[in-house]
């Protein structure tokens, strides 16, 4: 049975917010859709919920529990087994418009289809939950016809997005599964896409924004440095031709990426080889000292703490 979209909730002991998702789902204007969930180990009522959904028989829904592995592993689970051409993540407390999915499949529809497989998707803003007001200033054009790149260095909109994106693209570019690691930062492989595959940003806000649920999958963990060290390398050898448009977070992803470093227990020159170039190699070894610093000053105010708890 073929579908046309696919939507993706990954979740982690939310089944007190889950129906936010399932509402905005039995409201759509758009219903060809499935909706698959990813339960990454919740041990609330999590699978009793999605039962009760399934039984309503509103749209077909695809369960399934892994054991607590991380949003990213999630994420390559169901576009394994997705049936539909396109993909929408809806995280587990996301509330959408009832015109949400028509809309985007729409704009999708407007590309030409023999330029289809050269673009990741269609996205859009997101509306603040309190002022009913959109997140972030607008797109340049309506519709602008960019990458995840230029969105964020270029045009400087660093704020959250929404949107629906190509199957076939996502199956290209799956989430690296490394043992030991929770979580994967997102924004590496969108922007490893981007170097590829054009997006559409339009300009209408589709999906609100909750500042006040943490979207985690996984159980929180704020020590990150395993994860960060992907990210910081990512900003310091993959796209640093980018370097002009924001200097002060590259040169942050030297820093971080010592002071990552050494509490994972890299030597100095093991930090430095992370880096590719001479040129990158030598700003690494300038901004050594400033994460060495930043490693110290981390180590005692945990320290601090942990005395303070007790």
């Amino acid at each position: 049975m073929n579908i046309k979209v696919t939507v993706f909730t990954p979740t982690f002991n939310r089944g007190n917010v889950l129906y936010r998702v399932f509402e905005s789902l039995c409201a759509q204007t758009f219903k060809d859709f499935e909706w698959i969930i990813i339960d990454d180990g919740s041990n609330d009522n999590t699978k009793e919920l999605v039962n009760s959904y399934i039984l309503q028989n509103n749209f077909p829904i695809v369960y399934r529990y892994q054991e607590n592995s991380g949003k990213h592993i999630a994420m390559n689970r169901a576009v394994e087994i997705a049936r539909g051409e396109l993909f929408v993540i809806a995280d587990s407390d996301d509330r959408f418009l009832p015109e949400a999915l028509e809309i985007l499949v729409n704009e999708w529809e407007k590309i030409a289809i023999n330029k289809r497989a050269g673009f990741k998707g269609v996205t859009c803003r997101c509306l603040d939950v309190y002022s009913n007001e959109p997140i972030g200033k607008k797109f340049i054009k309506d519709p602008l016809e960019s990458n995840d790149l230029e969105i964020i260095f270029k045009y400087k909109c660093k704020y959250d997005m929404w949107g629906i994106l190509n199957k076939s693209v996502l199956k290209e570019y799956p989430f690296p599964e490394v043992k030991g690691l929770r979580f994967f930062p997102e924004a590496i492989i969108w922007q490893k896409i981007a170097r590829k595959y054009k997006t559409i940003y339009i300009n209408k806000p589709l999906l609100y924004y909750y500042k006040d649920q943490s979207n985690a999958t996984t159980a929180s963990n704020n020590k990150r440095e395993k994860e960060n060290i992907y990210l910081w390398k990512h900003y310091i050898n993959d796209v640093f031709d980018y370097f002009i448009y924001d200097i002060i977070l590259f040169l942050k992803s030297f820093i971080g990426l010592t002071r990552d470093g050494l509490v994972l227990k890299m030597s100095y020159k093991s930090i430095i080889r992370e880096c590719n170039g001479v040129g990158r190699k030598f700003l690494c070894i300038i901004f050594i000292p400033a994460g060495t610093i930043l490693y110290f000053i981390n180590k005692i105010l945990y320290k601090t703490k942990v005395m303070l708890s007790k």
